[in-house]
Order: structure tokens, then sequence, then C-alpha cells
């Protein structure tokens, strides 16, 4: 029995939220915060946030063990009238781990264009919601636009993927 698309993306996101141990951070500044596992958030163009392992104050990026990285480009087209932070994540083939990047766009407009920067090489599932009304921190809402890449992307070292998400209304 083959799941709906929105079961799917819900069960996806809820395991590799609760492995990441993400929280929402209601501070409303938009410095750098710490994220449990010591990487930092830090502020990027249009409003975005992206976490990872970057050293926002020497624009480095830490890796594993010297692992090689790709990026990911994403492109989230959504044409319906909901509004709330998007969010975009890119997370390892089998999710077993924390996502190896998230970005978060309170602001987006569509189409949004964002780069999942400094993954390690391998293979990757993209999911990317719009949290309308910005109640749901941790996992999407049934309220809430999702979408989920289901079948592995390939991330090369020092290479670049591009990737298209198509956002429905529930």
């Amino acid at each position: 029995m083959t799941r709906p698309l929105y079961l799917r993306s819900t069960l996806l996101l809820a395991s590799f939220m609760a492995v990441a141990g993400c929280a929402n951070d209601d501070s409303g500044d938009s410095g750098n915060d710490s994220v449990d596992d010591g990487t930092t958030s830090a502020p990027t163009t249009g409003g975005e946030t992206q976490t990872n392992g970057s050293d926002p104050s020497t624009g480095t990026e830490e890796t594993s063990a010297g692992a090689a990285q790709g990026d990911i480009e994403v492109t989230v087209i959504y044409e319906g009238q909901l509004t709330g932070t998007l969010k975009v994540a890119a997370i390892a083939y089998p999710p077993s781990a924390p996502p190896q990047d998230v970005l978060e766009d309170a602001q987006p407009a569509f189409p949004w264009t964002g780069t999942l920067e400094g993954v390690e090489a391998g293979e990757y599932l993209v999911f990317a919601s719009i949290d309308v009304g910005n109640d749901s921190p941790m996992l999407p809402g049934a309220e809430d636009p999702q979408a989920a890449i289901v079948d592995p992307i390939v991330v090369e070292a020092d290479g670049s993927t591009s990737v298209e998400i198509t956002l429905t209304d529930p």
C-alpha cells in the first residue's frame, strides 16, 4: 500500500526532526543562534537563515574528517495564497541523522531559489514546507503546504545539483 504524499512527507520530516532535536527560535532576533550540534545559524540573503557547518565569522565550512562537499540548488514553486515561513532541508539517504543543511525564509517570494551549501557528497532527500501561521516549528501541520523529493538525488564533491519542488495547498 502506498502512503499519500502528505503522510510520507510528514513521516520523513518527523524522522529527521526527531534525530536532529530541532527547535524553533522564537527570540525574534536575526543573529546567529546555537543549535544542538554546535553549528551556527547564519543569516543569508533575502531573509533566509542557513544552518550547516559554516562559520559565519570566517566564511569557512566545517567538515566531518575533511569530507568532500557539494551544493544543492533548490527552486520551490508555489502558486497558492497561504503565507508563512518556508523551510527547506537536505536529509541524507537513508534518513538516520540530522539534516545536512536547512534553509528558512520568513517572507519567501515564489518561485523561490536557495542553495543548500556544503553538504557532504552522497545521496539526499529534499523536503520543503510553508509553516502557515508559524505555529508548527517541529513538524508541518495539516494546513501547511509541503512536498518532498523522495527519490534520492546525488551530490558530488565540488559539484552542484539542482532540484525543483512544487508545493500545493493541502
